[in-house]
Order: C-alpha cells, then structure tokens, then sequence
C-alpha cells in the first residue's frame, strides 16, 4: 500500500583489511545509508533531492559530512562485504537526508511531512537496492564530494533516468510548440487552469535540478594551477623566514594581500613562531569580513601557539573559532576561549584529538563552560543511539550508594525534547530528542519555531498537523536548528524582505548535530525536560486539550529515589542467588543477534526495539516510592528564562520569550476545520501549561 519509493546514498570508501601489508588505498563505490519513504512519487522524489543539496550548499554541513567520510576510510567492507555498515553508521547523512525526504518546510504556502520516523524508515546499506516492496523507483545521490555531488532515479531496473525522465512517468510533458498552441483560440476552462498549474509545478521541478551533474555524467575537475602570486609569497617567506614578522607589515595595507599572506603562511609545515605575529595580524583583518570566524583549519599549530594566537586577535569580534584537524589541543581550550571570547557563539572540533569521552566529561562535570556557546562541531554530538551503558549490579549498601552517586552524575546537563501523540485507538507514541548541552535562546527558537509550523502549516490543511505529529524525528529537528549567523552569504543574495529572508536561511540551514533518539541519561535525573502532549489534529476532545511544560528534576531528591531503587534490586538478586544462569545460552543467543545485526544493518532493532524505551531495568518498582511531586518543578517559557538565568546560562531575549509565548495561541483556521469544528462542536485551542501532576508520566522516577 503507498507509493514506495526508496533514496541511497554512496561515496567512494577505501575497503576495510585484515592485512596489515595491505596498502591499498584505492577507494570503491558503496553505499553508506538508505530511506525509505511509503509515500512519495511524481514531483516529490526531485523536490526531496533539491532539499537535500540545499543542505549540502551549506558548506558547514558539507564539512561534517566529509568528517564522516573520513573516519569511514578503511572500516568497512566492500558493497555486500563484511564488515557491513550498520544502518545508522553515518548519522549525520542519514538524518540530513530523512529530513529533506520526509518533510517540506520551505513552503509556507503547501507545507508537507510524511514518514514515521528517522529509526523506523531506515533500511539496511548493505543488501539489494531493489528488494525493499519498491513502487515508484529509487533515487541515488553521491555524496562522495559532498559540495559537488551527482544523482540519478532509476526504476524498474532501467538505466539511470534524468528528473525529466523519471517525472514523465507521472505527469506528460509536451512540447513547447504544443503548449502554445493550446494557448491560443479557445476559452480556458477550469480544467485548463489546473492542468496548466501542474505543468509549470513539474516544469519548475525539473528546471530547481538543472545544473546537478547525473550519475552516469559525473566528471572529475582537473585541479586548479596554484596561483602564481601565492608561490611568489611562498618563495619570498622561505627566503626571510627569520625576520617573517615585521617585514610583512608593508602588504597589510594593499588588498587581498593579507589572505595571500596566510595562504602562504599555512603551507610552512611545521609553523614558525616568527609567523605567528604576521598571522594574527592576518587573521584580524579576515574577521572583519567573515563575520567573526577566527579559522584556524589549514596547517597545524602548537598549543602554545594557539593561545598566542587566540590572546592578539581582537576578543570582541570573534564568534566562531574553527580548529578542525588540530592535534595538540586540550579540553579546557573550551573554556579557555569562551572566557576570552565573551561574543564566541561555536567551537568547530571535527578531526581533533579531543575524544569524544573527553567532550562528554565536560558536559557532565564542567557545563558552566559551555553555557555561552550555542553550537560544538565534535563527532560526540552526530552519534543518534547512545551507546547502551553497561553498569555492574552492586552487591552490597555500599555498592547501591556507588551506583546511584554514579548514576547521578553520569548525566549530562543538557536537554531532552519528549513528544507524546495521543491516539484515539492505539497507545500513545512518544518520541524523544536529547542534545548534551544548550543554549536557551537556540533551544527557544527552535521550539517556537516547532509552533509556528503546527500553526501556520494548519492554516493549509488539517492533516498537515495530524502528518507533523507522527513524523517521530521532529523534535530532534527542532534541538539541532542552529540560530548561527549564516557564514556563507545563502541569505542576503536572494533575500528581499524578513518572510524570504527567514525561508532562504532555512532552505540552506546549518545543522549542528544530531540530536540522540533517547534521553542522554535514561532516568532524566539531569538537565532540562521538555514536554509536549497533544492530538496534533483539529478536532480532538475536551479531554486532548494540546499542553506543553518545562520541566526541572530535583537531582538530590532524585539520587535519593536511585539509592531506593537499587537497594530494592539488590533484595531482589539476594532472594533469587538460587536461580541457574545459563550463561553459554546467552552467549550464544548474542552471537546470533550479532550475526544478525551485521546482515540487516540492525534495521531490525532499530525499528522494534526503539533506543527512547530502554532502561536500565524495569519501571516502577513494586517496593519502591515514585518520587515525590515536590521533587520537580513546571515552567513556561518565561519561567524557564529566569530559571536557567538563575543558573548561570544567558537569559533569552525579551523579543524570544514573546516569539514563543505568541507561537502557543491558536493560529488562523482553514476553511476545513471550520466546517469540522462545526459538526464536531469543538474549537481550535492553544497549547496550555501542564498541571504540576500531569508531568509525572514523563519522569520515570515519578511513575
């Protein structure tokens, strides 16, 4: 049933080997993630495809798709081969391309979502491109450069097939001599208007792809000759290297030198020290015309250079420092550039040698540091399933107050989104989004923004809500909208007012990371909660009032309940000492999951085992107390303003705090739900502050 229609990404990868002699480095096609989307057909696969290289435009997102690429070199076996990519091993693309499939946001005026989740129409990159159900044919993408990339639809087995090609299938195409002639000598009928209205919607599809090179077409561009004036600077500091500083003052003044001047700076490996003033003073001038990116990617620096450099910069104008491929570096350099750099918005780490446990101790035990920053570029945050934790059971008092202690401080403090849909037959869904750390003002716009879609995309037709609802990978879309300023001029060139301005950048967004399909920390005992509760269609009951809530957890009382909960799993494990385990069966029924995660991909777990479900054991506890219902606290927006201001985060703005509180009211009704709300007897409301109690089925402890 649907029209099924299923998108592959490929890139070329370096084949993984057993042989440590093997020095091949020769790279092969193969695929590296896969949708599937059971409605999508006609016009919608080439829109889908312009949605996504929009995103790819974005050279930020561009960048961390290379990232991805790179620490995939050597990995993974051949198309078909082991080791096989797991179904979610580049999540990033994938969440990149589930959100321009599954939903069409860029237009106000007909919005669209679809789908049923990032999890549940993930398919395996491992097997036939063919042997998914598949109706209307597939669509390839080679993102192998990521800027420049190439596509092609195919069905049926044909050969690759142009967007007019395929599209034709759907919607003929006439010529234009036989579209003039239907202009001219009769009266236009209604019929004539629509079927002129699809024509052009087609012909606009197609004409958005023009310039996309295809598959079967994909040339490599020869390299650009190096620029003659740049190797006359490379020539002129490898013969004044030892008085580097001062004698490059004079090209400062003359234009476009000083890009010259670190260009060719750059290319000395290692870095001079004599360079590092040249530099600065380089660097300086640059900012002023990239809005603030102090970019330090192209050759490598010591960390006693860095810190020169980042202290003879000008501190107010810097907003982004970009350190990508750096391998001297330390953890506390965060903290050390927020309190330099007091308008520093985004650190990019891709390639560094910050682990990504390193990052995540900060979040736990240092998130004052990362209170000023709205965006990190580090691979610890463009991983969607957190890892299970594995926590050994404890067998005594003082192993049970260990645990919860750990427990307890092993969160993050960051912030999990939790959607519940009531339905009015089957059990409610729930889906979760959760970020390691926040800033207010991003986490604000992005849930205002959430409103606004529901709102204005209802003003169109009802089942867009109903649609926007149950498509589960919206929450995490709305934690990873970057409110960065857009450094790559996607906005100001086609822009002419606020509507188109605000369109432009959201057709070429920055997407920061990848929000985790679960809580970071399964009990929610850190950080903040945000909640929604609704029908998502119009006509819902008295009783499906739409709600929202801020939530924050007493982490005392909370440890308090964990000490409770363990002690009782304890009595639990002493009374059943006698029970056999057999453990040679459980090692063998891992084996054969294993076996079969490595030839689905794990789409199979992923789809019937959803990562928001797991806890570390099962919830409530018969002998043990939910927690208390003064052991939590409920806001609004303005109430969560003040109360992370308390903490120590950046307020938001007075003119956000309004945007969101005006995105909660109910919007203009369409001609629809007035004809329902009139033969139902229910009107539109706004989404409303849950009730202090109403919170505790979202809180796991209070249960």
């Amino acid at each position: 049933m649907g029209n099924r229609h299923q998108v592959f990404l490929i890139a070329r990868l370096v084949p993984h080997s057993n042989s440590a002699s093997n020095k091949n480095t020769r790279s092969y096609y193969r695929c590296i993630t896969a949708h599937h989307n059971q409605n999508c057909c006609g016009r919608q696969p080439l829109s889908a495809v312009r949605r996504f290289i929009n995103l790819l435009q974005n050279p930020d997102n561009a960048e961390i798709i290379r990232d991805e690429l790179r620490r995939a070199q050597g990995r993974y076996g051949r198309q078909g081969r082991r080791p096989h990519v797991h179904a979610l091993g580049f999540p990033y693309a994938q969440y990149l391309l589930t959100q321009a499939w599954d939903m069409d946001l860029d237009h106000p005026e007909n919005p669209h979502a679809s789908g049923a989740g990032l999890e549940s129409d993930v398919i395996s990159p491992n097997g036939s491109c063919f042997g998914h159900d598949n109706d209307d044919g597939i669509t390839i993408i080679d993102v192998t450069d990521p800027v420049n990339p190439a596509f092609c639809h195919v069905r049926d087995g044909d050969g690759p097939l142009s967007p007019q090609q395929y599209v034709r299938q759907y919607h003929p195409i006439p010529p234009k001599e036989d579209i003039r002639a239907s202009e001219s000598g009769r009266d236009v009928t209604d019929k004539d208007e629509e079927d002129r209205f699809v024509l052009e919607d087609v012909l606009r599809h197609i004409a958005s792809l023009e310039g996309i090179p295809l598959l079967s077409r994909v040339v490599l561009a020869e390299p650009s000759p190096r620029s003659p004036t740049l190797l006359l600077v490379l020539q002129w500091i490898t013969v004044f290297a030892r008085t580097i500083g001062p004698d490059l003052n004079c090209f400062f003044g003359i234009p476009a030198k000083a890009t010259l001047i670190k260009q060719a700076l750059y290319s000395k490996r290692p870095f001079p020290d004599a360079g590092i003033v040249a530099l600065s003073r380089a660097l300086s001038l640059e900012m002023k015309k990239n809005g603030g990116v102090l970019d330090l990617v192209g050759t490598l620096f010591s960390l006693e250079q860095l810190r020169v450099l980042t202290t003879t910069v000008p501190a107010d104008i810097v907003r982004t420092v970009r350190l990508n491929g750096q391998q001297t570096l330390e953890p506390n350099i965060i903290g050390d550039l927020t309190n330099i750099f007091p308008n520093l918005i985004r650190i990019d780490l891709l390639d560094t040698n910050i682990s990504d446990e390193q990052i995540l101790d900060l979040c736990r035990n240092q998130p004052q540091a990362l209170y000023q920053l709205h965006h990190i570029i580090h691979p610890a945050f463009l991983i969607r399933t957190p890892p299970t934790r594995k926590f050994a059971m404890p067998s005594n008092v003082d192993e049970v107050k260990a645990l919860a202690e750990q427990l307890s401080n092993d969160g993050s403090h960051g912030f999990t989104f939790h959607q519940s849909r009531i339905h009015r037959i089957n059990n409610d869904d729930e889906t979760f989004a959760s970020i390691h750390f926040f800033h207010p003002e991003t986490v604000l716009a992005g849930l205002t923004r959430y409103f606004n879609f529901l709102k204005n995309g209802r003003e169109k037709t009802h089942r867009f809500t109903f649609a926007f609802g149950l498509c589960q990978h919206v929450p995490a879309m709305v934690l990873s909208y970057s409110l960065a300023p857009d450094l790559h001029g996607h906005t100001t060139s086609l822009a002419t007012d606020k509507a188109s301005e605000d369109r432009q950048h959201w057709l070429h967004r920055t997407v920061t990371g990848v929000p985790m399909s679960a809580s970071y920390n399964p009990f929610m005992a850190r950080g903040w909660l945000f909640v929604v509760r609704a029908a998502f269609y119009f006509y819902e009951g008295p009783e499906e009032t739409p709600k929202y809530a801020f939530v924050k957890i007493d982490e005392a009382a909370h440890k308090a309940w964990l000490v409770d909960l363990f002690s009782a799993l304890l009595e639990d494990r002493l009374a059943d000492q006698g029970n056999v385990d057999d453990s040679s069966e459980s090692e063998e029924e891992e084996e054969e999951e294993e076996e079969e995660v490595q030839r689905d991909g794990g789409t199979r777990e992923l789809q019937v085992h959803r990562p928001s479900s797991r806890l570390p054991c099962s919830l409530p506890h018969p002998r043990v107390s939910a927690l208390s219902s003064d052991a939590w606290k409920v806001y609004d927006a303005r109430g969560f303003a003040d109360a992370v201001a308390k903490e120590g985060r950046p307020r938001p703005s007075e003119e956000a705090i309004a945007a969101s509180e005006e995105s909660l009211q109910v919007g203009k009704l369409s001609e629809m739900e007035k004809r329902l709300g009139a033969a139902f007897g229910v009107e539109a409301r706004p989404f409303t502050l849950m009730g202090h109690d109403e919170v505790k089925e979202f809180i796991p402890a209070a249960r």
